[in-house]
Parts: C-alpha cells; sequence; structure tokens
C-alpha cells in the first residue's frame, strides 16, 4: 500500500496543493518552503498517537494570504489517497468499501476545518472510496 495522492488547501502556507505520488517519495526542499507544515498535515490524518491538542486547528493554521476576517467559504482541506492494498484482506478490512458491493481501487482520507467554528473544534474527519475507472471502448 501507498500513499498515491496528497491534497492541502488552505492550509498553512500552501493554497492549493494537489500532489500524485509513485510508490516511493522524497520531500525535499529549501529552508522555509512548507516541508514541515507538509508532514504535519499528513500527521493529522495518519498518526493515532497526535494529542488532541496538535490536531484542533487554530486561526492562524489558515493559508497566510487568506484576507480577515476568514469566512465560512474559507475551508481548510487535507486530503490523502492511498492505493496498492486491493490483494490484502488485511487492508481491505481497513480501507475498503464498508458495504462490499465494489472493488475500491483508491480510499480517499481527509480532515476538514471551517473558521466560523468555534476555535478548538475537532476537525472534521471523513473516508470516501473512489471506484475504478470505466474500461475504455475502443472502435475500429
Amino acid at each position: 500500500m501507498w500513499l498515491s495522492r496528497v491534497i492541502i488547501k488552505n492550509f498553512r502556507n500552501f493554497k492549493s496543493l494537489d500532489v500524485k505520488l509513485g510508490e516511493h517519495a522524497v520531500v525535499l526542499g529549501e529552508n522555509k518552503v512548507g516541508k514541515t507544515n507538509l508532514l504535519f498535515a499528513l500527521r493529522l490524518i495518519l498518526d493515532p498517537s497526535l494529542p488532541d491538542s496538535l490536531r484542533r486547528l487554530r486561526l492562524d493554521d489558515f493559508w497566510d494570504e487568506l484576507p480577515r476576517p476568514l469566512t465560512a467559504e474559507d475551508v481548510i482541506e487535507i486530503s490523502v489517497d492511498f492505493r496498492g492494498f486491493e490483494n490484502s484482506e488485511n487492508l481491505l478490512a481497513v480501507l475498503a468499501d464498508p458495504g462490499g458491493g465494489c472493488r475500491w481501487t483508491c480510499s480517499r482520507h481527509c480532515v476538514m476545518q471551517n473558521p466560523t467554528s468555534p476555535v478548538g473544534r475537532d476537525l472534521l474527519c471523513g473516508r470516501c472510496w473512489i471506484a475504478p475507472p470505466a474500461p475504455l471502448m475502443l472502435r475500429l
């Protein structure tokens, strides 16, 4: 199983980031470009040992250049997609469609926070499944 995509919107120094990853990835960059913010965003979703006090986002966690005051439309979104779990019964039990009606190829996990919620409110967490693409039909 691997992390196949990371989407970050309005979080700290990221206005909009959408990165598709292969089976291996390296985070590399100059100082002050957001490496630590990227890793913290991933921890919000993936690290169950992260204390609740760090999980509660603050107003200063919103993208630096959003006009103030923030509005209800200004939402932090952090999403990750997982792939490569289709052949593992253990991973399917955790990541796959709870209805079991379809063989999903991607599991998306996300957190969102709206600035109009009380500061310190828990993040809205969720999971959705992305169906495999429809087969291509070729005409000869």
